[in-house]
């Protein structure tokens, strides 16, 4: 049986100067597969794996935008 995911890049802005901690935060999650700190319209990046795209929503929802200091989220989801 083939065991499938859903995979998704959230694009992320922060109050400045607190990426770094971000960053830490995100990759306290069990759903990072991947974060970094970028340039650009948006300062940080992460790509994520959940078992069905029903999990993103309390992922972004619930834990990623509670993480102190994210103003915005912006979720792409890899088809």
């Amino acid at each position: 049986m083939l065991n499938m995911t859903a995979q998704a890049y959230i694009l992320i802005n922060v109050v400045l100067g607190a990426e770094e901690d971000i960053l830490k935060g995100l990759n306290n999650l069990g759903e990072v597969v991947e974060a970094y700190i970028t340039m650009g319209s948006f300062d940080l990046i992460c790509k994520v794996e959940v078992s069905d795209t029903k999990e993103l929503r309390p992922l972004v929802t619930n834990k990623i935008r509670t993480i102190d200091g994210v103003r915005q989220t912006m979720t792409v989801i890899i088809v």
